[in-house]
C-alpha cells in the first residue's frame, strides 16, 4: 500500500522539505535518504558554512553561497542553525551575490 506522502514526493516539481526534531533523532539520515530516493539524478548542492570533507557526501556540490545553487536543482541545508542565526540575522557571506 502506498502512502499519500510518497505520492506527493514523487510528483513534487518544486518545494521545501523541513525536518524538525531534537538532536540525535535521525533527521539528517532521513533527509539524505529522501533526496536519494526521490531525486537521485538531480544536481544536488549542500549549503554548508564549514569546510567539510566532501567525500562523505558523494554526488553533492558543496557551497556556502546560495546564489551558486542552480535553478531546478536540489539544495540541502543540513543544519539551518549554522546557516541562519536563531535570531534571524543574515549571514552576509552566505547571502551575498
Amino acid at each position: 500500500m502506498r502512502s499519500q506522502t510518497v505520492d506527493e514526493l514523487e510528483n513534487m516539481k518544486h518545494g521545501v522539505l523541513i525536518y524538525l526534531g531534537s538532536g540525535k533523532q535521525g533527521k539528517s539520515s532521513a533527509l539524505f535518504s529522501t533526496v536519494e530516493r526521490f531525486w537521485p539524478n538531480e544536481y544536488k548542492s549542500l549549503i554548508e558554512t564549514y569546510k567539510i570533507d566532501s567525500s562523505i557526501f558523494p554526488g553533492y556540490h558543496i557551497t556556502s553561497n546560495l546564489a551558486s545553487v542552480p535553478c531546478d536543482s536540489v539544495a540541502v541545508i543540513e543544519d539551518a542553525g549554522r546557516i541562519f542565526s536563531a535570531r534571524g540575522s543574515q549571514n552576509q557571506t552566505l547571502l551575498s551575490r
